[in-house]
């Protein structure tokens, strides 16, 4: 599903001349990227992580938000 997402917003970007890169991986496993990203947006996934999993979640986010970068969370309450 997320490739589904990915392809669309890439579409609308091209469409609006929005010069922008998405990249999907598990989120528990973004190194594997190999790359570091500006902004990192979350839509809905750090709520469905219990305790145990959410420091390794932040981590692996870490791992690929530059130093400066900003990480944009949707969390449902």
């Amino acid at each position: 599903m997320a490739e589904t997402a990915v392809a669309i917003a890439r579409a609308k970007a091209a469409e609006r001349g929005i010069k922008v890169e998405f990249a999907a991986a598990y989120v528990f496993d973004s190194e594997r990227l190999g790359r570091n990203f500006d902004t990192v947006l979350d839509s809905r996934l750090f709520h469905t992580f219990d305790g145990d999993e959410r420091p390794i979640y932040v981590a692996s986010l870490a791992s690929v938000t530059e130093i400066d970068g900003r990480l944009l969370c949707v969390v449902l309450q």
